[in-house]
């Protein structure tokens, strides 16, 4: 009987461009990967050297990802059948790829990281979103799992923004979706005092001294703010540093539709001229079956009209804003300036000011008041507040005369706010029947829109989207 050894020595002996057929020496099988990551692999026998090509991948969290794509789980090995769904932290089922534990430096506890998921049409969606217990934290935005994902041109989409909608992503029907596309867009970095990932400052402040003051700096798309201050004699900007910049891979706009109800996905097109990257999810009014349909849907139909009269109809987010002209002038009254000057505070009707939220004083507020107070003096107390709502009133509707009268003078900084989004801050508001007159600069709270300055009364109007949820940041 031949040994192991000889038949070793007999097998090194052939020629080498001799082909070793596969044995049957079941279970005696190494696996050797051919790559670092361990997805192609050989498989050489213990007992005689012979090689298989391309056997049952590595248990590697790669193999793994790999694997669960090509929907080969399991394997026959002789008559036993091996499935491989789990490499060390990283899971596999039928619907579900994620990584269960918690991660270095991410200041995260125990949890579950999903990767990717498969719909009931087979198609498969990977996780965009950070994921930082499986590795986002070291490698920016992305994980070394979404890295594997991102090569298997696996569609990727942040399902943070679908868990705040409320969502279930498994029982998703993508309608329609749009072509990949590679975005310009700051890099990401982490930040250990917040514990989450920020946008890297992509505007550094730049300063000229200039004794005479006219020899301004030429202006490039690379710039803006430029300000000049008569006071030192020196120009101020921000100046674009583009190596904070990267591109990154993006998925593209879909439409899905999720339990009967239809959604817009996409990143802001505004936004993208600004070096800005914010993915939106919206619900829409209706069915729609392609993506032109469903930003169609968003435009309301006073924005339309405004279009179709040659008007140039700005944006900020949700809000599109209508050029207009202020009503005509009304001159107020001498009780109107009066009620009007100063707005009625709680506290002159023996309400304390500091329980209330601003303004008109909710019910809810009411009983969370009333359980101090004594039941005989219940009725007093709803009383006194009836009055300071009558007064409050008065003292909005003094307001509105007032502003129909001198609009830049009694224009207040106000804020607009659609559904349960942030709001957006203007300069220069005026709430009157007519509408609401904006002017100025408008700031979103959040930071996820560039400024817009309107040199002239616009009357602001949302979109006509039921709920909005946005996500900054953390989308591949």
């Amino acid at each position: 009987m031949v040994t192991h050894e000889e038949f070793m020595k007999m097998e090194a002996a052939k020629p080498k461009d001799t082909a070793t057929p596969p044995c049957s020496h079941l279970g005696y099988w190494r696996q050797n990967p051919q790559s670092k990551r361990g997805y192609k692999m050989d498989a050489v026998c213990k007992m005689c050297g012979a090689k298989k090509i391309d056997v049952f991948p590595a248990t590697t969290f790669e193999g793994l990802i790999r694997r669960w794509v090509a929907g080969k789980m399991t394997e026959k090995v002789g008559k036993k059948t091996v499935t491989q769904d789990v490499c060390g932290n990283y899971h596999a089922t039928a619907t579900e790829l994620y990584f269960y534990g918690a991660g270095r430096k991410a200041n995260v506890g125990v949890g579950k990281d999903v990767l990717a998921i498969k719909l009931p049409d087979g198609r498969l969606i990977g996780n965009a979103s950070k994921l930082p217990r499986c590795g986002s934290w070291r490698r920016g935005a992305e994980s070394p799992a979404q890295r594997v994902m991102q090569e298997l041109e696996i569609p990727l989409i942040p399902f943070n923004v679908f868990q705040e909608a409320k969502l279930d992503l498994q029982t998703a029907k993508v309608v329609d979706q749009g072509k990949t596309e590679e975005l310009y867009v700051p890099q990401m970095q982490w930040r250990e005092g917040s514990g989450q990932f920020e946008f890297m400052d992509i505007w550094q402040d730049k300063s000229k001294k200039d004794a005479i003051g006219e020899n301004r700096p030429d202006k490039t798309k690379d710039m803006r703010d430029l300000k000049y201050n008569a006071y030192d004699k020196t120009w101020y900007w921000e100046e674009l540093n583009r190596n904070c910049l990267e591109y990154r891979h993006f998925i593209g706009a879909m439409v899905i539709e999720v339990s009967g109800k239809y959604y817009l996905f996409d990143v802001d097109r505004r936004e993208l001229g600004f070096y800005r990257f914010n993915a939106f999810l919206s619900e829409l009014p209706s069915k729609v079956k392609t993506i032109a349909e469903a930003y169609d849907m968003l435009i309301p139909q006073k924005v339309r009209n405004a279009r179709k009269k040659g008007l140039e109809v700005p944006r900020q987010g949700e809000w599109f804003f209508i050029p207009a002209e202020l009503p005509e002038a009304v001159k107020a009254s001498a009780r109107d300036h009066n009620i009007g000057e100063k707005e009625p505070e709680p506290n002159q009707y023996d309400l304390p000011y500091s329980q209330w939220s601003h303004g008109r004083i909710v019910e809810k507020d009411i009983k969370e008041e009333l359980k101090d107070v004594l039941p005989p003096y219940h009725a007093g107390h709803r009383q006194r507040l009836a009055e300071y709502h009558a007064a409050l009133e008065r003292y909005r509707k003094a307001r509105q005369r007032l502003a129909r009268e001198s609009p830049d003078k009694y224009a207040i900084r106000g804020e607009l706010r659609a559904n349960n989004n942030r709001p957006n801050n203007v300069d220069k508001m005026l709430d009157i029947p007519e509408g609401h007159f904006v002017k100025g600069q408008v700031t979103h709270s959040g930071r996820e829109h560039e400024p817009l300055t309107l040199a002239r009364w616009h009357i602001a109007v949302p979109n006509t989207a039921v709920n909005s949820y946005t996500i900054q940041g953390a989308v591949d």
